[in-house]
């Protein structure tokens, strides 16, 4: 008999194929091409890499501030939202955007053009660097931009704080674009108040240079501002309302049930107020601005007289707003803004 102390026999021997399955497995080639760059794209130069993506990213329209569903909107207003909704038909993952909408010339047109930052790290990091460098922001004086603003009012001496996570990560996808644009919308001017669209241009402008400051990494290259009035010195309201009376009395009628019932239009108190606030604008430019390149474009108004003090353009009472306008001209000199007018 076997001693108790000796060593049990295996039962069965370790056959071959058992160590074959504990061989490690080499991981596919394709799963390692993909994880190391951009894929078959590593395969063109760089310079028709970024025209790829230039096309697909349509750098050169501006990327447009969300005009529907905006931040403070509830989740029922969400969900019907016509390009953002439950019903749309969406490419990819949580980009919130539909696949066709129609405009107004009645042509499809394809959205979903931030998609391609979603395939891979590298892309992301080229795509990325093309659309903020070469590409812009354009964002209005609308209501919708109101929702990304601060209740409070807006100090000279210290730019104010985001007031929601949400306004606060807008902020700084704008401050990484290199160009961008405030425009005060031409057809606001005869409907809104000029003094709440002017003092959003303001707000906007002191968030964006907040933004500049909280950035994690800060850009190479200077960001370049354009602030565009178009015809605020040109149409009726608010600085030629003695020209047309139709016109002041219909603004007046306007808002006359959004205000008192006995409320009465100051045209001149209201054109004031608009040229300080703008003049506020470039103060607060010419302050915080720092390496940034401000420009600010304005249309003209048909001068008919060259006199220093337009007295006798506001005399026709066409031309009320050159005065405003060479004001203007000389707060952009003290500040460092770039003015130019347009015909």
């Amino acid at each position: 008999p076997a001693s108790p102390c000796a060593p049990r026999k295996t039962r069965y021997a370790p056959s071959s194929r058992s160590s074959a399955q504990k061989k490690k497995i080499t991981a596919s080639p394709a799963i390692i091409k993909v994880q190391s760059g951009s894929g078959d794209l590593d395969r063109l130069p760089k310079e028709i890499r970024q025209l790829i993506y230039s096309y697909c990213l349509d750098a050169e329209d501006p990327v447009l501030l969300k005009q529907c569903c905006g931040p403070n909107s509830t989740r029922r207003e969400r969900a019907s939202c016509r390009k953002h909704g439950d019903g749309c038909m969406k490419i990819g993952k949580g980009n919130g955007l539909t696949l066709y909408d129609e405009d107004l010339e009645g042509s499809s047109k394809t959205y979903g053009r931030f998609n391609v930052l979603s395939l891979s790290r590298a892309i992301n990091e080229e795509a990325s660097w093309l659309l903020y460098t070469r590409g812009s922001v354009l964002i209005e004086s609308t209501t919708a931009l109101q929702a990304y603003l601060s209740d409070t009012q807006c100090t000279f001496y210290r730019l104010p704080s985001h007031a929601t996570e949400h306004a606060k990560r807008m902020w700084l996808s704008v401050a990484r674009f290199r160009n961008v644009c405030f425009e005060l919308p031409w057809w606001k001017g005869s409907i809104d108040d000029p003094v709440e669209c002017v003092y959003r241009l303001y707000e906007a402008s002191a968030f964006l240079m907040k933004a500049w400051s909280m950035l994690p990494e800060k850009p190479t290259l200077s960001p370049v501002v354009t602030v565009q009035l178009n015809a605020l010195y040109t149409s009726i309201i608010p600085f030629n309302a003695d020209s047309s009376f139709k016109m002041a009395y219909e603004w007046t009628a306007y808002w006359q049930p959004h205000l008192a019932s006995n409320y009465l239009a100051d045209f001149e108190l209201i054109g004031e107020t608009t040229g300080e606030i703008v003049e506020r604008l470039l103060d607060l430019v010419g302050r915080h601005g720092g390496s940034s390149q401000w420009n600010l474009i304005a249309e003209a108004p048909d001068q008919q007289d060259d006199q220093d003090d337009g007295s006798a353009a506001q005399a026709d009472g066409e031309n009320g707003g050159v005065a405003p306008l060479r004001s203007l001209e000389k707060c952009c000199a003290l500040n460092g803004v770039a003015f130019a007018t347009t015909a």
